[in-house]
């Protein structure tokens, strides 16, 4: 008689699938795999892989739908120190309120493990600094305190001003959409800095005519005519080569490569044809700088390395400690 190898049932099979796209980096591909695993069976592997999948994309919903499920009391979280940080780190995104912060002191004041501890400081703080900024944007009611609260902002390192813009973006919309107006207008600041609040602008549907000036040039533009850089035709053909290229040499460069062709396609955006048009140009000129190639054809022209050298400037200045 043949023995009969048992198979795996649908839940851990979707898993393995999940684990296969993580490991491809098909997040969303993951996402839904665990998603149908975890209705099948509830099993805990499968829920802290979908915790730490939902907090990286911010899917507050889905966050919010895991920890509603009726064992999930402050008692049983608190019991377990991976999970106590899972939640710490959940709900600056669900929830952060007041009654959330009274949440944080009570695991923090139940917990003994030093690394749950640290996720909960984390949360405490994030929970507080966004309630601040709530304040500080809900008091932003004139034109002089708006312009008061901008040059305050733009004294900071732009570091610390693009930190503060990711607290600003969790307020309401209509109450910080003047602050952003007056970011935008200031021909100072990073483009990298600005394309974020674009983004964020785009991302909310809100349609602007605006006085850009894009890297030193004024360039007008209208939001609703624009689409995420993760959209443009630029992207996802920058994307390609790159990875159909470090595909067939050495993979490990890939993400770093990739990294930075995503930090200067944030500076450039949304003029690519007037900085650097062809992405392949750019994997070109990047592989001569980092030393993977000696020589390549179709390397930038003397003005498309300006850019090159602006973009590098301005990560430069972001970055700096």
């Amino acid at each position: 008689m043949t023995d009969i190898t048992p198979m795996p049932n649908n839940a851990e099979n979707y898993y393995r699938k999940a684990r296969n796209a993580l490991e491809n980096n098909q997040f969303n591909k993951a996402i839904r795999y665990l998603e149908n695993s975890y209705d099948l069976e509830s099993n805990p592997l499968v829920f802290t892989e979908l915790v730490k999948l939902y907090i990286a994309f911010n899917k507050q919903e889905q966050l919010n739908k895991l920890w509603e499920q009726d064992q999930f009391t402050l008692d049983f979280i608190s019991q377990s120190s991976e999970l106590t940080s899972l939640y710490a780190q959940s709900l600056p995104i669900i929830s952060p309120t007041s009654e959330s912060l009274n949440e944080l002191y009570q695991l923090r004041d139940s917990i003994q493990s030093s690394t749950a501890t640290t996720e909960l400081n984390k949360a405490i703080t994030t929970i507080s600094d966004l309630l601040n900024v709530k304040q500080e944007i809900n008091a932003l009611t004139t034109e002089e305190r708006i312009e008061t609260y901008a040059k305050q902002l733009l004294e900071k390192s732009y570091f610390e001003v693009l930190s503060k813009l990711k607290l600003v973006y969790q307020t309401d919309l209509d109450k910080n959409l003047p602050l952003l107006k007056v970011l935008l207008n200031d021909d100072n600041l990073l483009n990298f800095i600005k394309n974020d609040i674009l983004h964020y602008i785009i991302i909310n549907g809100q349609s602007l005519d605006i006085d850009y000036t894009w890297l030193n040039v004024e360039k007008p533009i209208q939001t609703k005519q624009l689409q995420p850089y993760t959209s443009t035709d630029f992207y996802h053909k920058g994307t390609r080569i790159i990875e159909d290229y470090f595909s067939q040499t050495d993979p490990h460069f890939a993400k770093q490569i990739l990294e930075l062709f995503n930090l200067h396609a944030m500076v450039f955006y949304p003029f690519y044809d007037d900085a650097i048009s062809d992405p392949q140009k750019w994997l070109n000129y990047t592989l001569l700088q980092f030393g993977l190639e000696n020589e390549m054809i179709d390397i930038l022209t003397k003005q498309e390395k300006e850019y090159y050298q602006l973009a590098q400037d301005e990560l430069a200045q972001l970055f700096q400690a």
